[in-house]
């Protein structure tokens, strides 16, 4: 009895100085309002992710800000501020890609919002996100300090989107250093947007347990299991 009650308090230890094996989602990369903002240096700014017909010519437009994660693990979720214009009735595409030579190259993540979920009005110095995409059931892995985009769009005529951030007036760099914001027309390579504006975003990994927390688990709640088996095939 003894051992057993042993064997059950080192495995109760083992799972709780593990904490990777079992870990809740945490930031590996953001860029958020200003708490110092400032009218004259800092001013709203956002680029529409969206179809439509102008003058008989139908555009594509899709926007992407690129960011440095800081830590790997399994891509959780994307926030955002984000709006919806008037009519819109289909949805967003977020998707997550990796990057070649400064553009978005490989999708290795996506997923759709319903307009329903987005409001009409600007809101260009947001308290918080107002809109996430939630990537976990996409099981991806995202490598530690590397490049990705994430690319908003959409596949339908006449659904339009603006995506927000801000720029430093008067500036010559970007608000975000780790990124930059991209905008791109009818399948043409994406271009700066604005070389001193970046898109509110934030982007959430669950880390992934370490091969030796999780041996060292299995192997204490392993051996109290069979201690159990064998002390209740004992006679009395």
């Amino acid at each position: 009895m003894f051992r057993l009650l042993r064997c059950t308090v080192v495995a109760f230890l083992t799972l709780s100085l593990a904490p990777s094996v079992q870990c809740a989602p945490i930031v590996t990369a953001t860029h958020q309002f200003p708490p110092d903002f400032d009218d004259s240096r800092f001013r709203g700014t956002g680029a529409q992710a969206g179809m439509g017909i102008d003058s008989g010519t139908l555009y594509d437009n899709r926007v992407a800000q690129t960011f440095i994660t800081e830590v790997g693990g399994r891509l959780a979720t994307a926030s955002f501020v984000a709006r919806r214009f008037s009519g819109t009735m289909d949805e967003l595409k977020v998707s997550i890609f990796t990057m070649l030579d400064g553009q978005p190259a490989t999708e290795i993540a996506s997923t759709r919002l319903e307009a329903e979920a987005f409001g009409e009005d600007l809101i260009f110095s947001p308290a918080t996100y107002t809109s996430v995409a939630d990537f976990t059931s996409r099981h991806v892995l995202l490598d530690p300090e590397t490049e990705y985009a994430m690319v908003f769009s959409v596949d339908v005529v006449d659904a339009r989107y603006q995506i927000q951030g801000y720029l430093l007036s008067g500036e010559s760099h970007s608000p975000y250093p780790n990124g930059s914001f991209l905008k791109s027309q009818n399948g043409s390579p994406f271009e700066p947007g604005a070389s001193t504006a970046d898109l509110y975003f934030q982007v959430t990994v669950t880390p992934v347990p370490e091969p030796a927390a999780i041996t060292l688990t299995t192997l204490a709640v392993s051996s109290c299991l069979t201690l159990r088996k064998r002390q209740v095939a004992l006679p009395s």
